[in-house]
């Protein structure tokens, strides 16, 4: 055997070595991957709503008096039974969410053994 083809083991310091590269980017990413498509999903509604409104007849430089009457109900249309709409949506959802009692008791001792992991571990460092 080659001693080129040899494999060191993996140490501590290799893995902090070449770990450590990533961690700004990680610390960056985070915070973008939960707040970015929370953000573009409004813009994109807020996006199609007025361009619907704008569509039949509403007209955002003159207001109410230069806008046609289907456009002004077109508005409150559009930003009053919208969100209500997509809120009776979520809950349907979060209603039919398949939490039974077991489940649920599963989940809360994966929590606590979660705990107690990160509590070992911190008494342990």
């Amino acid at each position: 055997m080659n001693d080129s083809a040899k494999v060191e083991p993996l140490t501590r310091t290799t893995v902090y070595t070449h770990g450590v590269i990533g961690i700004p980017l990680a610390v960056i990413g985070y915070p973008l991957a939960i707040w970015i498509p929370a953000h573009y999903a409004g813009e994109l509604g807020t996006g199609i709503s007025l361009g619907i409104v704008g569509l039949l007849g509403f007209d955002p430089s003159g207001g109410v008096a230069a806008s046609t009457e289907m456009g002004v109900l077109s508005l409150r249309l559009v930003y009053c039974c919208g969100p209500i709409f997509f809120y009776a949506l979520a809950m349907r959802l979060i209603w039919s969410y398949p939490l039974t009692p077991a489940r649920h008791a599963r989940l809360r001792e994966r929590i606590a053994r979660k705990v107690e992991r990160q509590k070992a571990a911190a008494r342990a460092s």
